[in-house]
């Protein structure tokens, strides 16, 4: 099976012979995407919004399909924006996963930014509303530094919830985004399988 971009480019392959569910078939998904964001800075070329806009383009355009074939609901026992949820949720995962593998191709020089996003998600986990760490001043030299040469540690970031604010200074996350235990705990997840592989290396 081949993995496409949503501008249709071929990213690589996904091998499905012996594959027994599709949890199974995500993951060797999600690997082969890994591997392609390693080798492919196209594959972060286009931005998250624009990614999961497109991503429900396609999913309301298949529904429409399903539907006038069928003469009834779309997505039998579940609402489209439960199916949109699962698959945006879905896409995040592949991303974080897509942008940690990146770092971890850096080597050594990425762990800085590995540690970095690590403890920033961690204050905000276990103190989800303390406003000061849920705004990141991007001016402060260790932030600076640690970000600038690895961009997808920002990507990460941002996959979390953080947004740049209108001046551009600084990156903050909402309330809700705060309160998403699920969704640190699977970037911190992430992080932690990559900061290992950097210091194994």
């Amino acid at each position: 099976m081949t993995l496409c971009a949503l501008d249709g480019r071929a990213l690589g392959t996904v091998e499905v012979t012996g594959a027994t569910s599709i949890a199974e078939l995500k993951l060797r998904a999600r690997a082969a995407l890994a591997a392609a964001a390693a080798t492919d800075e196209m594959v972060d070329g286009m931005s998250e919004v624009e990614a999961k806009r497109k991503l429900k383009e396609m999913l309301q355009d298949a529904g429409s399909r399903k539907c006038s074939r069928s003469g009834g609901a779309a997505w039998g026992d579940r609402s489209e924006p439960d199916v949109l949820e699962q698959l945006l949720s879905d896409a995040d995962e592949a991303a974080m996963e897509a942008a940690a593998a990146t770092l971890r191709g850096a080597g050594a020089v990425a762990l800085p930014a590995l540690q970095l996003v690590d403890r920033l998600l961690q204050n905000v986990h276990g103190n989800p509303d303390e406003a000061k760490y849920r705004r990141i001043r991007l001016a402060n030299a260790k932030i600076d530094g640690a970000l600038r040469p690895q961009p997808a540690a920002r990507r990460l970031l941002e996959l979390c919830g953080f947004a740049a604010s209108d001046d551009g200074e600084h990156l903050d996350m909402t309330d809700a985004a705060a309160r998403d235990c699920a969704r640190l705990e699977l970037a911190r997840a992430i992080i932690k399988r990559a900061r290992e592989a950097v210091e194994i290396d």
